[in-house]
This record gives C-alpha cells, structure tokens and sequence, in this order.
C-alpha cells in the first residue's frame, strides 16, 4: 500500500490498513471547526452553562479524534431539560428529570472509562496476541456499554415523543415546540451510532 499512497504519514509505522485523503479531511476538520465555534458562540451568547459540554466534546474532537463521549452526555443533559419544560409532573417512567440526566451521564462516564481501560491496555507494539485480543473485548464490552444504554435513552425519548404529540392533540401552548429538538436529538443519536 505504502507504494501506492500519498499520505503524509509514515505508513510502514502506522496501524491502520488505509490510505487517508488529506483534501477532504482538511475540509472536514474546517467544517467541524467552524461548527464548534457555532456552539461556543451561541453558548456564550446564550448563557447556558450547560452548553460548555458540547463545546468541549467539539473541542476534543476537532483537534484529536475522540469517540463522541461527551456529546452523548449533552443529549442526555437536553433530553432531562426538555422533560423540566414541557413535562408537567417533570418526570418521565417516575424518574425526575434531574435525576434522568445524572444517570444516563453517569452511564456515559462508565462506558467511557471501560472503554479507555480496554483501549490503554492494548496499546504498543509487544503486547502478547491474547493480552490485545482481551483488551479488544474490554474495549467492545465498553461500546456495548454505550450503546445498551443508548437503546434504553431511546425508550425514554419515545415516551417523551409520546407525550408531547399528546399534549400537542390537547391543544398545549408550546408543546410542539419541543419536536424539532427531539428529532435533532434522534439524528444526533444516529450518527453516533452509526
């Protein structure tokens, strides 16, 4: 392959089994920059401390690659603000939406760490085939981790979905409002997952 690319990269000492294009991922990391500084403008302009989140998961990712960790924790940190708004007991399956939002972060810090503990452990070039292959799983059991409880955030948003196209049928000010933020959390959740 090292014949045939032209990365800047040394290939003979790289792990990956690709050839990246350097065009397009100057113009993407441009793309993400500039959409981080959309969120850190609209953060301060707004006030909302808890944007400061998706600020330092797009901050992370734009200057080193790093699994959207945070920006899952956001969702969740929306989804529990939006149950506070447009919930009127402010609970969702009895759960309060203060407590909705330290519980799905918590998950998200745990997947997170089990996710590093598997990652660190298969690092460098002498490790033993099985030490790499048990850190691989450690790695993966952290995404399924993750993505279990993706599934479960799920069940939560459709129940809020639910609710809020009830409230909308009801004739509820403003209720309908809260849909085009569910279905950008539905998009942000799909390409996370992807």
């Amino acid at each position: 392959m090292s014949a045939s690319c032209s990365a800047l990269a040394d290939l003979d000492r790289t792990n990956w089994a690709f050839c990246p294009s350097t065009p397009p991922a100057i113009v993407f990391t441009v793309l993400f920059a500039l959409t981080t500084f959309a969120h850190l403008s609209q953060a301060i302009f707004y006030k909302k401390a808890y944007c400061w989140v998706i600020v330092g998961s797009a901050l992370i990712q734009t200057v080193n690659y790093i699994a959207p960790l945070f920006t899952n924790a956001f969702v969740y940190m929306v989804m529990g603000r939006m149950i506070w708004n447009y919930i009127p007991s402010a609970k969702l399956y009895r759960i309060t939406a203060w407590r909705f939002s330290a519980f799905f972060v918590i998950f998200d810090v745990i997947a997170l760490i089990i996710q590093v503990a598997g990652a660190s452990s298969s690092a460098g070039n002498r490790r033993p085939n099985q030490q790499v292959i048990n850190a691989i799983h450690i790695y993966m059991g952290g995404v399924g981790f993750q993505l279990f409880f993706i599934l479960l955030f799920l069940v939560f948003a459709m129940k809020f979905h639910q609710t809020i196209r009830q409230q909308v049928q009801q004739g509820v000010k403003g209720a309908s409002s809260a849909l085009p933020l569910l279905y950008a959390i539905y998009v942000v959740l799909a390409l996370i997952t992807d």
